[in-house]
């Protein structure tokens, strides 16, 4: 996800699984496949138990912070240009997760780039990930978010 791009997304959890997962926006160097990635300086995402923003060991408070589980559908918007994150839950906007993280964000996207990702602590967890149209942020279900075909270049911004 370029700097300066407006980017949403969609995690529908499928499954739950028996510890913690993270899902959000991670660094293209990132290894989302190691164990407790979303403790790395390269993920910012929101953990399942609180909802806290997780980054480089930290859990982060911001308000409207909510946990995820199955049957949930979050959904996140990236403004690349502002350093900001997003989020709506089951299709109500939580607010903006924000704080220290807003310039780590920045700095990020300017980087090796920015794509959505999840770090699941087991595989017990199911999490479908899609692009949404931005402008459709937080106003509807999953069954009418999906960007259509053609509409924005899709190549390699989930991982």
């Amino acid at each position: 996800l370029p700097l300066q791009t407006c980017s949403a997304a969609a995690f529908t959890i499928v499954r739950k699984g028996l510890w913690p997962c993270s899902i959000g926006l991670a660094s293209r160097d990132a290894d989302v496949e190691k164990p407790a990635s979303c403790n790395s300086p390269d993920f910012f995402g929101l953990g399942s138990g609180s909802g806290k923003l997780c980054h480089n060991g930290q859990r982060i408070e911001w308000r409207g912070a909510e946990g995820f589980t199955e049957g949930d559908y979050i959904e996140m918007l990236f403004q690349g240009h502002l350093g900001t994150l997003h989020v709506a839950k089951n299709s109500r906007v939580l607010g903006q997760a924000q704080g220290l993280l807003q310039q780590k964000l920045s700095a990020a996207s300017r980087g090796a780039g920015l794509c959505w990702a999840v770090s699941a602590s087991d595989s017990g967890w199911a999490i479908r990930v899609e692009r949404i149209d931005p402008l459709a942020f937080g106003k509807s279900g999953p069954a009418t978010q999906h960007i259509a075909a053609g509409q924005i270049d899709d190549e390699d911004d989930i991982c």
